[in-house]
């Protein structure tokens, strides 16, 4: 009983420092978000690196999806622009999952003191050391809940029981990402789900290539903001574009399964650090289905036209 409440505390404190993350980052940003997006999707290859972008300074697909509803909504960019937009998003989500796996104890004490600094300070541009000390702060509870999770895990994961029935839990691939699917919906965050396939990955509790089986799910199940947003869209334009990001990412999912095993055997040979390995084929999954599916913006913004009339 007691590991269920180091578990969810650790949860608690990685999900609170996502979204002190996630605000300060959008407070920052302000309307020039939504500007940039808007002016910067004229071509493909312009939507990905725009939403690249602006994922990575947002951190947060879900806050980019939900803005393209809105401007798509607005008639500022077309179907074509969002699927683009929507890859770039991805391979910019890749980006934050890479921070999880530096060492907590390496990110906690100094994002504490630049977090106290910059709330300290009274001088000229209070407003963004304010936003700054949020950012800091947020990152701080990120990185303590992270290393919460991993030692709790580590000795969960002694267990050769609990270690089993993880193993056996979603035994083939489609039932684990089926898995990692239906939570990532249900908790509607994937930086918290792939968080803690991170810390389960490192302390032995699943093999990696359960890991990243239960990635893959996770990359489906985000699209569950997006579509809670379509739900609220009044145009038939508006709920395409929520419909975009589930297209995309089941499309992504389908190119690497015919190859699944060599490319599990690759990402995982990429470190020796389980927890970075996992990070990595996220990354190099994001990237290389994005890359693939980049030539074909015209064709799925077609067939998500003829699905959604």
């Amino acid at each position: 009983m007691a590991i269920i409440f180091w578990v969810a505390g650790g949860w608690a404190l990685f999900y609170a420092g996502l979204r002190v993350i996630a605000s300060a980052l959008r407070q920052l940003a302000g309307e020039r978000g939504r500007q940039f997006l808007a002016r910067f999707t004229g071509t493909p290859l312009s939507s990905f690196l725009t939403g690249f972008l602006l994922t990575v300074a947002l951190q947060s697909s879900s806050a980019v999806t939900v803005m393209l509803v809105g401007l798509a909504e607005a008639g500022l960019v077309d179907l074509k622009q969002v699927v683009g937009v929507v890859l770039g998003s991805n391979v910019g989500t890749s980006l934050a999952v890479q921070l999880f796996t530096l060492p907590p104890e390496l990110i906690l004490w100094p994002a504490l003191l630049l977090s106290g600094l910059f709330s300290a300070w009274r001088g000229p541009g209070r407003r963004i050391s304010a936003s700054l000390s949020r950012l800091m702060g947020g990152g701080a509870l990120l990185f303590l809940g992270l290393q919460i999770l991993e030692q709790t895990f580590t000795f969960w994961g002694e267990g050769t029981r609990v270690t089993a029935w993880l193993e056996r839990a979603g035994g083939s691939p489609w039932e684990q990402m089926a898995v990692g699917a239906a939570v990532t919906g249900l908790l509607q965050s994937s930086g918290l789900v792939i968080g803690t396939l991170i810390a389960l990955v490192r302390s032995g509790a699943i093999s990696g290539p359960a890991g990243v089986c239960l990635m893959l799910g996770s990359n489906v199940g985000t699209c569950v903001t997006a579509l809670l947003a379509g739900l609220s869209a009044g145009t038939a334009v508006g709920r395409r574009s929520a419909w975009a990001n589930l297209l995309v990412n089941v499309a992504a999912v389908a190119l690497i399964l015919p190859v699944l095993d060599p490319f599990t055997a690759f990402a995982l040979s990429s470190s020796s650090d389980p927890g970075r390995a996992l990070a990595n084929a996220h990354f190099f999954f994001n990237l290389g289905t994005g890359l693939l599916l980049l030539p074909c913006t015209g064709q799925l913004a077609r067939l998500l036209e003829v699905m959604l009339r």
